[in-house]
C-alpha cells in the first residue's frame, strides 16, 4: 500500500493492551508504536508525512523475523495497514493516525537502495 523512506523519530508502547486487552499467552507480540517521518514517499504518501509504524518487540518465535524499529533509523520499509493489532489507529500530535505494519524483514531496505527500488517499482 505505502512504501516510503522514513525516518524513525521515537518509540513507545502501543497502547493497543489497554484499550483492547488480549488473553495472556507466551505468544504476546509486545506490539510496539514507532513515529516515523517519511523523507521521500515513493508509493501512496507524500514527503514530510508523520505516521505510525507498529510493530511487534518480542523475540518469541512467532515474531523474531519481524523488523523491529528504533529511534534514528532511517530505512525503505513497504507497509501495509494494521490489521493485526486489533486496534487500528494511534494518537499522535493529539490526533487519531491509521497505523501500519511492515511484517517481513523482506519488507525493509537499506536508505541508499534508494534508486534501485524506484526503479523496480517503475517495472510493475
Amino acid at each position: 500500500e505505502v512504501v516510503a523512506l522514513v525516518k524513525v523519530m521515537s518509540v513507545r508502547s502501543s497502547a493497543t493492551t489497554a484499550v483492547n486487552p488480549q488473553p495472556i499467552t507466551e505468544h504476546d507480540p509486545n506490539w510496539q508504536d514507532a513515529v516515523v517521518k517519511v523523507n521521500q514517499g515513493m508509493k501512496g504518501i507524500a514527503d514530510g508525512s508523520e505516521l505510525v509504524i507498529r510493530f511487534p518487540s518480542s523475540m518469541d518465535v512467532a515474531f523474531y523475523g519481524a523488523p523491529k524499529f528504533k529511534e534514528g533509523d532511517e530505512r525503505i520499509v513497504m507497509m501495509k495497514r494494521d490489521t493485526r493489532s486489533g486496534l487500528p489507529k494511534a494518537t499522535m500530535a493529539g490526533k487519531e493516525v491509521e497505523t501500519f505494519m511492515v511484517e517481513k524483514s523482506a519488507d525493509v531496505f537499506r536508505k541508499e537502495q534508494v534508486e534501485q527500488i524506484l526503479e523496480l517499482m517503475k517495472k510493475r
